[in-house]
């Protein structure tokens, strides 16, 4: 899948060597658990596969378990909130669209800092934030012009949009003052035409709006948390954007009130991939790192459904397959599911977690195995036109491709990896 950022994102942001699987009786390989020799009785012998160059090993497979490095901690982190917002879709059905933009595990460049507010990044490092998440979502295909220092505009005049961004500081205090101070910086840049808004559900709220345009911005201290808001209705009806954001704070916050917050130390030492699902994914560059820019996430449910692009119809995929944890690599998903049953059913149900025309033929030889050509579109995003699915015990594999010959062997090379990574 391809959107204007990353394949990730268009599923999100939402995928070489041969290698043997089974029993070896005198090799077992260390850290990766990765078992090699003749297959398990019942099971295919995955090395007649036609994997093209695919790699067929977790990226573990022949190493101690992949560890984050300290400069992606902040990610890692994201990733762990992500899973505490509320994809825009929750809080209005109507909003079901991704703001492909919008979405990041860590939002750390100023431009990105600056859709919530000016100033906000030199705000939020003066008051030793740990880390911070983004996402959004619209009414309508559209995107936001977000020049530095300006109020904001819209592609689609008539849609609703809603961005948000989730940081945590080391205390209370410190969030309560970036809050303030967040609040205060933006209103006084736009001083000459914005004015303050009272929440009544949330008199603790900072929000401003000009009352020639239909955006608003508010933010609001939670704990150690701080939520921020921008948020725009088809006009500049105030009431229209004061009751979109009180509805906004009342899904998010009572989710940030189930993820205790965590120290610095704490940041550093955050598990990544735990459930080894990042290194089961078929990635072409078998990087396994936790990096948005190399499509790698681990995630649970709400968290992939951020990157989704057709959010609606991975949600009701993944829950009908009974998803526990994703992990994602290059344009390949790994699903862990409840349990082998729920797995197959993935695969005879065609739960593809974006909309599909019609069915397409299988990979040879792989049981548990279906494919599909894709709508190959959902608002701004793009997807490539064949989608994969395999199932091998309790886990599911996703890949795409605009080839079915390639995707055919994306798949056997996924179900290669999920066989090899017992």
């Amino acid at each position: 899948m391809i959107n204007q950022h990353s394949r990730f994102h268009a599923i999100r942001r939402a995928f070489t060597s041969t290698v043997t699987i089974g029993l070896l009786a005198t090799s077992v390989m260390a850290c990766g658990d990765t078992l090699t020799g003749s297959p398990l009785p019942g099971e295919i012998d995955v090395r007649n596969l036609d994997t093209g160059q695919y790699p067929t090993e977790p990226v573990d497979a022949h190493d101690d378990p992949i560890r984050a490095p300290f400069y992606d901690m902040k990610q890692v982190a994201g990733m762990r909130v992500a899973d505490y917002v509320a994809t825009a879709d929750e809080i209005d059905p109507a909003l079901k669209y991704t703001l492909e933009d919008q979405v990041t595990f860590e939002v750390m460049i100023e431009s990105e800092f600056d859709r919530f507010g000016t100033d906000m990044r030199t705000i939020a490092e003066t008051n030793r934030y740990l880390y911070a998440f983004a996402s959004g979502g619209s009414s309508e295909p559209a995107y936001i012009t977000q020049l530095s220092r300006q109020w904001p505009k819209k592609s689609e005049p008539k849609s609703t949009t809603l961005a948000t961004i989730v940081l945590q500081f080391p205390d209370e205090d410190s969030a309560k003052l970036a809050a303030q101070q967040f609040h205060d910086r933006d209103l006084a840049q736009f001083t000459e035409k914005n004015r303050p808004v009272a929440l009544d559900k949330y008199p603790g709220a900072h929000s401003h709006w000009n009352p020639e345009s239909p955006f608003m911005r508010s933010t609001i201290a939670h704990g150690t948390y701080v939520v921020g808001y921008q948020i725009s209705a088809p006009s500049n009806d105030l009431q229209a954007l004061t009751s979109l954001t009180e509805k906004a704070y009342d899904t998010q916050l009572p989710l940030l009130d189930q993820l205790p917050p965590i120290t610095d130390v704490q940041l550093l030492s955050l598990p990544w991939d735990p459930d080894r699902l990042v290194v089961r994914a078929m990635d072409p560059l078998n990087s396994g790192a936790p990096s948005l820019g190399d499509s790698s996430s681990s995630v649970g449910l709400r968290g992939i459904l951020h990157v989704a692009p057709d959010r609606a119809t991975a949600r009701s995929s993944y829950k009908a397959m009974n998803a526990v944890r994703f992990g994602s690599a290059g344009d390949s998903i790994v699903v862990r599911t409840e349990n082998d049953e729920s797995a197959r059913k993935a695969v005879t149900d065609k739960l593809f977690p974006f909309a599909t025309t019609r069915s397409a033929a299988p990979p040879l030889n792989i049981p548990d195995s279906t494919c599909a050509e894709t709508s190959e579109k959902y608002g701004t995003a793009r997807f490539d036109r064949f989608v994969c699915m395999v199932a091998y015990h309790n886990y599911v594999g996703i890949v795409t491709s605009d080839q079915l010959v390639d995707v055919h062997q994306r798949a056997a090379a996924q179900y290669s990896i999920l066989a090899n990574a017992r």
